[in-house]
């Protein structure tokens, strides 16, 4: 049976309403998402970019916020699919990639964080 996430960002943004959240560069532990969720936060973004959260940590919260029915959003630190797509594995619902300059890259990228039919992921 498969696994259907619920990303509740997304489903806000697509009901024409505001979908609300927080951004985390130094948390360290699964109970920040539990004041999230008790505050009707819909998204978390975990910055990698510029906080020092390492994947492990990522991965926790990011599962923890998905039980909580917050969508957790990851910036990775450099632009390489790699790295996004080892962040979408480890729970991320959508990835931020940092100095992304033009429509062609942007292309790539998310071709090559999804599975054919609709990218090239393997």
């Amino acid at each position: 049976m498969a696994t259907v996430l619920r990303n509740s960002a997304l489903e806000q943004m697509r009901a024409n309403r505001l979908a609300l959240g927080v951004l985390l560069r130094q948390a360290r532990t699964v109970e920040t998402v539990g004041a999230m969720a008790a505050c009707g936060f819909d998204w978390i973004f975990l910055d990698l970019e510029h906080g020092t959260m390492p994947l492990d940590t990522v991965a926790q919260i990011a599962y923890t916020a998905q039980k909580c029915g917050i969508a957790p959003i990851v910036r990775v630190p450099i632009m390489d699919v790699r790295l996004a797509a080892r962040a979408m594995d480890n729970g991320a619902l959508g990835v931020i990639m940092p100095r992304v300059e033009t429509a062609a890259q942007a292309r790539h990228i998310a071709a090559a964080l999804r599975y054919p039919r609709r990218g090239t992921a393997a």
